[in-house]
């Protein structure tokens, strides 16, 4: 009987330490939104991958964000915090290309480059 109770206790504290682990090294990656407010106007795309990690999509128009997966998101500027959150249809024209760097599955972050890869505006976006 009490080595019965040993091995349950033994796996019961090897569990709970595993479970410790995977928590300790899923949740930083997985909890901590990248702080899109450290990019500023004139960054170049390099920063910008070193903050946000690699986009997902590319786009070269506002009307090919209109019709992206997260075109229903509501838009607030990072770069003009003055400015009201917008629809996608309320963004301002692509001149460069806008990248998506989505976080999760509800929110991320929309960047505006110009034809030289430096920031023109900074959008974070969320349902």
């Amino acid at each position: 009987m009490k080595s019965m109770r040993t091995a349950t206790s033994s796996f019961s504290r090897s569990l709970l330490g595993a479970v410790i682990a995977l928590l300790v090294v899923v949740t930083p990656g997985a909890c901590i939104r990248p702080d899109a407010s450290e990019l500023q106007i004139g960054d170049a795309v390099a920063v910008v991958t070193n903050v946000l990690g690699e986009h997902t999509a590319e786009y070269r128009s506002t009307s090919e964000i209109e019709f992206s997966e997260f075109a229903h998101f509501e838009f607030s500027s990072q770069t003009n915090t003055a400015s009201p959150s917008v629809s996608a249809a309320g963004l301002p024209e692509v001149v460069g290309r806008a990248l998506w760097f989505p976080f999760l599955t509800t929110a991320g972050t929309l960047v505006y480059l110009d034809s030289s890869d430096r920031v023109t505006a900074v959008f974070s976006a969320g349902t």
